[in-house]
């Protein structure tokens, strides 16, 4: 009994049934231990209360619920967290790219931490435990060992690539995947409730993790070109041969998608997925009559930022959306109450009846996947090429290089605070205007230099002329005024991107 530290006889079965607390808990939580009617071995589990009135009455609702399950000839199990997670990957329905994550995570750490513990006997405390252990996973001798004999024995299907340190976004993306399995284990009573999981885990001692975002660079515009190339090929021109609906919707969609994204400044997500027809006001250029602006309303809801915004797109593209309105519209969609970019079921090819944005995460795997076909999935630098990075990071730089608009109007156009686009875009602003940071005069005029200072400009002058490839500066200009017309743009309208 030194286990013990308080004990009571259930009053409806007081020969099978007693409720304990153990001496060693912090928190007194009534624990209830139920003695199985065949066989040997008891039913044990956490009540999750300090009150007797209230375990006690959760005890009774369990022991009937084992009763009822004898009376049926089941045995009612105390769940192990490894068999029952199996259970849970056999019987509950996920997507393909979901359900890969899901299992690594399990094989690789949460098989090895909670092994056959009680499933019951999960809580915050030892999802805090669990935290410890796995953010210096990486850094332990004998896990670094066992990578190696994978490495050995498996050979590419081992694991490679792994970051000590992990970041707090997959820390939360390995308590959400516990989340749902603790969900689905209740709504099947194999526990009594899901335990609360901490998220902030700064709050926790010993856990270590990375907070700090890095955003991917922009693509350089030969890059851009490329994958441009390539999917204009494949989701306009190849397409045209395509039979099957679904997959020919598709490709055009994901096609402007992108495009769209991108020089709207929209995030390829939800601010995207949410839109209708009816958010797109259609108006006439007041500078320029000929010309017709697209205005396009984002809601609070759907804002990463939680304000709403108009993002509007370039005159030249203009047509993007005139064109992909065309193509849905001979699909059956297209029309105000539609979803720009809808969702369509595989492999029917039918539309939902009340109609619904696509998935971003779908159109993002098919990008990778065709970037992976084409030997386009790494820069120049070895880095993976990302939907975000192809839409959002390139049109924003290229919208600073080449409107030559100030960190306000860029903010404004992409939903994003000035302080944070001059943090994360500075270089980019440099670039743009360099002059800006030379010139200290107040009145931004050309400075004054005294006579000193004239003869060291002279002499850098001088310099820069005997070590200047005026042959290779003629190229690098031709070749930037041949990226403009490829873009079919002039080099005197760079206003108008």
């Amino acid at each position: 009994m030194a286990y013990y530290d308080r004990t009571e006889r259930a009053y409806f079965d007081p020969e099978r049934v007693q409720l304990f607390t153990l001496k060693t808990s912090v928190k007194k939580y009534w624990y209830v231990r139920i003695k199985r009617r065949e066989g040997t071995g008891y039913f044990q589990t956490s009540l999750k209360t300090e009150s007797l009135d209230i375990a006690m009455d959760a005890a009774r609702s369990l022991w009937i619920k084992m009763q009822q399950a004898e009376e049926q000839g089941l045995a009612f199990q105390d769940a192990r967290f490894s068999a029952t997670f199996r259970s849970f990957l056999t019987k509950q329905v996920f997507s393909p790219s979901r359900r890969s994550r899901i299992e690594s995570v399990f094989n690789r750490y949460f098989s090895e931490y909670f092994k056959d513990k009680p499933v019951s006997y999960i809580d915050g405390a030892m999802w805090a435990d669990y935290l410890v252990w796995r953010t210096n996973y990486w850094s332990q001798p004998e896990t670094l060992k066992r990578v190696q004999e994978e490495q050995a024995r498996q050979g590419r299907r081992a694991v490679f690539n792994y970051v000590e340190t992990p970041s707090s976004a997959t820390l939360k993306g390995e308590r959400q995947i516990l989340k749902q399995f603790l969900l689905w284990c209740e709504g099947r009573n194999i526990i009594k409730r899901a335990p609360r999981l901490p998220w902030n885990f700064k709050g926790i001692a010993d856990v270590r993790f990375n907070d700090q975002r890095l955003r991917g660079k922009a693509l350089t515009d030969t890059m851009a070109k490329k994958i441009h190339k390539r999917l204009k090929k494949w989701c306009l021109e190849d397409n045209m041969q395509e039979n099957l609906k679904a997959r020919k919707f598709g490709r055009f969609r994901l096609y402007y998608f992108l495009h769209i994204c991108q020089y709207a400044l929209i995030r390829p997500t939800t601010e995207a997925t949410s839109l209708l027809w009816d958010d797109v006001e259609w108006t006439r250029s007041q500078r320029f009559p000929d010309l017709r602006i697209a205005a396009i309303d984002i809601k609070a809801q759907y804002s990463k930022t939680g304000e709403a915004r108009t993002a509007i797109l370039p005159y030249r593209q203009y047509t993007l959306l005139t064109e992909w309105r065309d193509i849905s519209r001979s699909f059956g969609v297209g029309e105000n109450y539609h979803h720009i970019f809808p969702k369509i079921q595989y492999p029917q090819g039918k539309f939902p009846e009340l109609s619904e944005g696509a998935d971003s995460a779908v159109m993002g795997r098919m990008f990778k996947k065709k970037l992976d076909e084409w030997n386009l999935r790494l820069d120049e630098e070895g880095k993976k090429i990302t939907m975000y990075r192809y839409v959002r990071h390139t049109g924003i730089t290229r919208r600073i290089a080449h409107s030559k608009w100030d960190i306000g109007a860029v903010a404004t156009a992409a939903g994003v605070s000035a302080f944070e686009l001059s943090r994360t875009y500075y270089k980019e602003f440099a670039k743009q205007n360099p002059d800006r940071f030379a010139n200290t005069s107040p009145k931004g005029g050309r400075p004054r230099l005294d006579a000193e200072e004239k003869r060291d400009m002279k002499s850098a002058v001088a310099l820069f002329e005997r070590s200047w490839d005026e042959t290779a500066e003629k190229d690098l200009y031709q070749r930037w005024i041949d990226s403009l017309v490829d873009r079919d743009e002039d080099p005197k309208d760079d206003f108008e991107l």
